[in-house]
């Protein structure tokens, strides 16, 4: 027992961490993987940058300046 806490509950909660970074690290190593496969991430980049730009023109053509 450590600060009144049960000792059952430390192996528990160290476990459960210990599980979550397996589990992140898996994940992380699956991300940078598909990432630098044939290009993947530079061609993700790619296609969020046209469409954020493609959106960005459909949004600018929708409110008109007073100016204009």
């Amino acid at each position: 027992m450590k600060n009144g806490i049960p000792t059952l509950y430390w192996i528990f909660r160290w476990s459960w961490s210990l599980v979550h970074l397996i589990i992140l690290g898996v994940f992380a190593y699956l991300v940078l993987d598909w990432a630098l496969t044939d290009n993947h991430a530079i061609d993700a980049l790619t296609d969020w940058l046209n469409w954020s730009e493609s959106l960005r023109e459909y949004l600018s053509g929708l409110v008109r300046y007073p100016w204009e």
